[in-house]
């Protein structure tokens, strides 16, 4: 396993200074926050030829603003005061809430940025997945200027986004959700305390009857960067969600051939679990406010 062994550190609060040392080394730098996906990278050897650290935690980035329904997240701000704000129990956004609480232990979410977890790009974590379901974006500057790019595009591949060399996230911006909708995010891992092996989230809206008017899922862990589910999305729009209809839709939505295995589960027993996981966030998300059950 190749040593890490990086040379230079900067923390500073000149954004400028940061922009440009990243533009300067390219590759060899590498921007960390809180820190914990920087050290799981290192441990495993993943970035040896990263020689410069670059940390953004004095930038000025730990915040959160509202703006009528709408939040503005900083970079910085750690998923614990993300969770303890309140954003993810307002209707629509309780996927976001239920993403915070399946990681843990706490002592994690107390260091762990959302910058951090949006950027490193990896199928084990699940804050993107809920964000992705809200229609999050990100706010992203570099020495040209700022940027919003949507969140829905931003994943290439893993450890692989659509930013640049010399360009950092200052902020992910979560949308007020459609009047009416509500969500949901569940995991399925091994352990309440394991990484995912699954993760759904799913936004929804309901009409008079239980008819599906609007829904919006995606699935991590199952590929190399989380998925959208179109044809759950397609099978399910106009239609009362009954769980036979639920199941169906699900299991059409990706096959077996394409589902990325891991070192606790075949791409056999994913494929098994990604129904009986989507089916149980719908629930969720469908019963919430209204009472409802799907049958």
């Amino acid at each position: 396993m190749p040593t890490f062994r990086p040379e230079r550190f900067l923390l500073s609060e000149d954004v400028d200074e940061v922009l440009g040392r990243l533009s300067a080394e390219g590759k060899r730098a590498h921007v960390i926050a809180g820190g914990t996906g920087f050290y799981e990278l290192a441990r495993r050897g993943y970035i040896p030829e990263v020689k410069s650290v670059v940390s953004i935690m004095k930038l000025g980035l730990s915040y959160m603003r509202k703006e009528g329904g709408s939040v503005r997240v900083g970079a910085t701000t750690t998923l614990q005061a993300l969770l303890e704000s309140g954003t993810g129990d307002a209707p629509g956004l309780e996927a976001l809430g239920d993403a915070l609480r399946e990681i843990r232990p706490v002592q994690v979410r107390n260091v762990a940025t959302v910058g951090g977890e949006v950027c490193i790009s990896v199928p084990l974590v699940d804050l993107p997945t809920a964000l992705l379901t809200c229609g999050a974006s990100v706010a992203v500057v570099s020495p040209k200027g700022e940027r919003e790019e949507s969140l829905d595009g931003f994943y290439i591949d893993a450890f692989l986004t659509r930013l640049k060399y010399g360009e950092i996230v200052k902020e992910v911006r979560i949308p007020a959700p459609p009047p009416g909708a509500r969500s949901a995010f569940v995991k399925f891992g091994r352990t309440s305390y394991d990484f995912n092996l699954v993760n759904v989230a799913i936004s929804l809206n309901a009409g008079d009857g239980g008819r599906l008017e609007r829904v919006r899922a995606f699935v991590g862990g199952i590929g190399r960067a989380p998925l959208r589910a179109s044809e759950f999305e397609k099978r399910l729009t106009g239609n009362i969600a009954d769980e036979k209809t639920v199941m169906d839709a699900a299991a059409a939505s990706f096959e077996e051939k394409d589902i990325l295995p891991s070192v606790h589960g075949s791409k056999e027993y994913k494929y098994a679990m990604i129904p009986v996981v989507m089916r149980d966030c719908l629930l969720r998300a469908y019963g919430r406010g209204s009472g409802a059950a799907v049958h």
